[in-house]
């Protein structure tokens, strides 16, 4: 039988000592990780917390698009706000980074919601929320800056003022847009206004909210390696990592909207191992935190993880999740007759 790995293997036996010499290397070049993580161990539960997260699916049938969101937020105490959105979308390239877009407009709305009615010290979000705010939204085409601008003056003002619910009300502009504009593609266009309004909204009700990254190729310390590629493989027991400030002015030009409010944002980040043999993930706060304020977070963090990672999180995440026998369950419901 034909092995298509033999030639790698090959290639391993004859430089992988050299390749891990090589390694060995550049990780002995690196400081002293000591100089940069300090070690945690208290544990305190008075900080209660909750976890958001979104969950999306998608079934494309006859050119059109029915897409599905599932979103919650789940208290430490087991209090739940949960949210729901499906529509159907015109036919466009990139569909998956629309879907996630409008997954995370309706996830900020939730936790707007959530805030209010579960009033948690600290809200735990999954993924990076510099990221998010950063994204462009992928538009299937070329808009002018003339659309934008008639996008902004005519539509944002009822968009911005329509936030109450889970719901995506970019969406009902699609006529008003399309009658203006002849195409209702500049939607697209319009739901990425509609997220960073969402973000503005929740950032402005609270900065005790915390985002977990399980990844991160970021290396404001390290120089050419990731940060927390090193942190993970050079250091030992629960603690966490100096604090690390990072000002969005100084990530991006200007933001299509809001632009006065994201530049001025200042975020701490910080890398944590919450658990003795646990893997160190990466952590961002939007406002600016000092050594004795992370530890706080990191104790609260700490009591309510599991397998060194927010157990509340890993839960709502699951939650959400919409697998593919049950987004082919919903199109059943709503496309009966149709596919």
């Amino acid at each position: 039988m034909f092995h298509v790995l033999g030639s790698l293997y090959e290639e391993a036996a004859l430089r992988g000592r050299m390749l891990k010499s090589s390694a060995e290397s550049r990780l002995q070049e690196l400081p002293d990780v000591s100089e940069y993580w300090i070690r945690h161990e208290s544990m305190d539960d008075s900080l209660s917390t909750a976890a958001a997260d979104g969950g999306s699916g998608f079934k494309e049938f006859s050119g059109l698009i029915l897409a599905a969101i599932n979103t919650a937020v789940l208290s430490d105490s087991g209090e739940i706000v949960e949210g729901s959105f499906l529509d159907i979308l015109g036919p466009q390239s990139g569909i998956r980074e629309r879907v996630r877009n409008l997954t995370a407009i309706c996830e900020f709305k939730n936790s707007i919601i959530a805030m209010e009615d579960l009033q948690p010290d600290l809200l735990i979000l999954d993924g990076s929320l510099i990221g998010t705010i950063l994204r462009p939204v992928k538009y299937d085409g070329v808009l002018g800056n003339d659309v934008k601008g008639w996008i902004r003056s005519h539509c944002l003002r009822e968009v911005a003022a329509s936030m109450d619910g889970v719901h995506v009300h970019s969406r009902s502009m699609e006529d008003t847009i399309r009658d203006a504009l002849r195409s209702e593609r500049p939607v697209v266009y319009l739901e990425g206004i509609e997220r960073m309004v969402s973000i503005w909204k929740l950032l402005k009700k609270s900065r005790d909210i915390v985002a977990v990254s399980e990844r991160s190729t970021m290396s404001d310390i390290f120089g050419d390696m990731s940060d927390l590629s090193v942190f993970n493989t050079l250091t030992a027991g629960p603690g966490h990592s100096v604090p690390i400030h990072r000002e969005l002015s100084g990530l991006k030009g200007r933001f299509p909207v809001l632009d006065a409010f994201f530049s001025s944002l200042e975020f701490t980040v910080f890398y944590a191992r919450l658990e003795e043999n646990g893997r160190v993930l990466k952590f961002e706060v939007p406002r600016r935190l000092g050594t004795a304020e992370i530890g706080e977070y990191l104790e609260g963090l700490r009591a309510s993880s599991a397998d060194g990672y927010p157990h509340i999180l890993r839960r709502v995440k699951e939650d959400v999740r919409i697998t593919a026998s049950e987004m082919d369950i919903i199109a059943g419901m709503v496309l009966e007759g149709l596919i």
